[in-house]
């Protein structure tokens, strides 16, 4: 989490994270590792399942035009980097894929 609040604040990155328990679980998490990012709640697993990724932590680097330029479970800095090494370099670390933005996308 420390890894993330960073790059929150760095300004360059908006990290959102999406949470799979309840309302006051998820409140409860937030304040314990004191996320300085937006936390949202998703119902009955709707976006896991829409993603087909069921491993936590796990990240999506999502461009401007709402393109997955990377993805990748995220245990440490260095698999953080790992999945920004897409911004960095360019290189879509083989898991490029468009989402259209809003579509079929559920409120969570």
């Amino acid at each position: 989490m420390p890894e993330l609040n960073r790059l929150q604040r760095g300004g360059e990155l908006q990290v959102l994270a999406v949470n799979s328990g309840d309302l006051e679980t998820a409140r409860q998490w937030t304040t314990e590792v004191q996320a300085c990012f937006p936390v949202l709640l998703q119902e009955k697993l709707s976006l896991s399942k829409r993603y087909e990724v069921f491993a936590t932590p796990f990240a999506f680097l999502i461009d401007e035009a709402g393109v997955i330029q990377s993805k990748g479970i995220i245990n440490t800095a260095r698999h953080i980097g790992f999945v920004l090494s897409a911004a960095v370099d360019g290189t879509k670390n083989g898991h490029a894929e468009e989402e259209a933005v809003g579509a079929g996308a559920s409120q969570a």
